[in-house]
């Protein structure tokens, strides 16, 4: 076997015989793949055979980067740039190669991998699985911090979704674009809905949180499955759980006589360890007009912590207890209006009567819900 030590690698870069040098480095990448931590020291070397090499000798490089990035070897800022360069190349083994590195590198550290995208996005069409699996994971992991950056991709990403290729790489992908713009989602909500009754709880839960995301802004579309989300509540998958209660307290908001029977349930949820899903419950029940929760709420209202509970509690409990405008003394349904909570003591919300205006700044506010 041939050995691979700091002599060869000069060896290697002093050789002025390109058929030499392309002869030694193509007895590197089995070394690599089984010994990448050997290779790591001497990345800046192959940065160089990659960009200065022919194309065999470029192809191993890029190779042997592959194995280093896997490897977790590769944090050089300009080495990920001469990944990136090499996205656009014609040559189908560096280009996959090099997206795969990339992939890596940005599991674990997806800082500086904007400029990436315009490259990244294309690669979704590819012929090779492993190249548009890895350019899902670039664009996931950008869409962490810049969803905005991601929206140019949407059409490839749908597209995708809807040959039901690699879904639950690409719902986590569009899922995170949806937060912030939730209208990307909407062409896909009736495959959405159908992946609701499938076993995959990955893909179950991706289309789950991509119909939460939707259902403030599509709830018409979407309340046909009402009685799914009162089913999932009981699901054996936290997160899906965690979502159902989302989108049953979103959709309670506008579609109240369809999730009646939830309010057992979304009583139990009260002692969940999840806060947020704590909250999410306070404000489904406040919905329903759960009159049988009160007792609790009060108690949520009273000693929990974080704030975010004591504001779903609040919340609710003025749903509750609220049925006459206080400005007007007209009968209202609090039940039924946008109310927000603002700490520490004032509640505000969108009443028929008075038409106060939404508070600009909110402390807490019900907007996750």
């Amino acid at each position: 076997m041939l050995v691979f030590d700091g002599e060869l690698v000069a060896s290697i870069l002093d050789s002025d015989d390109d058929a030499v040098t392309e002869q030694a480095v193509a007895q590197l990448p089995e070394i690599a793949k089984d010994h990448p931590g050997r290779f790591a020291p001497h990345t800046e070397t192959f940065a160089t055979l990659l960009r200065e090499g022919n194309t065999s000798i470029r192809r191993d490089a890029a190779l042997i980067l592959k194995y280093i990035a896997e490897d977790g070897g590769i944090d050089e800022s300009r080495i990920h740039t001469l990944l990136i360069d090499n996205l656009t190349e014609s040559n189908d083994d560096i280009q996959r190669y090099c997206v795969i590195a990339l992939a890596a590198v940005a599991k674990e550290n997806n800082k500086g991998f904007v400029e990436a995208v315009p490259a990244v996005a294309p690669l979704l069409e590819s012929q090779w699985t492993s190249v548009r699996k890895a350019a899902l994971t670039v664009l996931r992991e950008v869409s962490r911090t810049h969803p905005e950056e991601i929206r140019p991709a949407v059409p490839q990403l749908v597209e995708l979704i809807e040959s039901e290729e690699l879904t639950v790489e690409t719902t986590s992908v569009l899922g995170r674009i949806a937060k912030p713009y939730p209208a990307v989602a909407a062409p896909l909500i009736d495959t959405f809905k159908k992946w609701l009754d499938i076993d995959d709880t990955r893909q179950k839960n991706n289309a789950l949180a991509s119909l939460v995301d939707l259902a403030n802004t599509h709830p018409d579309e979407i309340i046909d499955r009402a009685e799914t989300f009162i089913d999932l509540l009981d699901a054996d998958d936290e997160y899906i759980r965690r979502n159902a209660v989302t989108i049953v307290s979103r959709l309670s908001a506008t579609h109240p006589e369809r999730f009646t029977d939830a309010i057992p349930t979304l009583r139990e949820y009260l002692d969940y360890e999840h806060p947020q899903t704590q909250a999410n419950a306070c404000w489904a029940l406040g919905r329903l007009n759960a009159v049988s929760a009160q007792g609790d709420l009060e108690e949520l209202r009273d000693e929990s912590e974080p704030d975010t509970v004591r504001a779903g509690a609040i919340g609710a409990l003025t749903k509750l207890e609220t049925d006459r405008c206080p400005e007007f003394n007209q009968e209202c349904q609090a039940h039924r209006m946008d109310l927000r909570v603002v700490f520490p003591v004032r509640v505000d919300w969108d009443c028929p009567h008075c038409e106060a205006e939404i508070v600009d700044q909110l402390t807490i506010d019900d907007s996750s819900n």
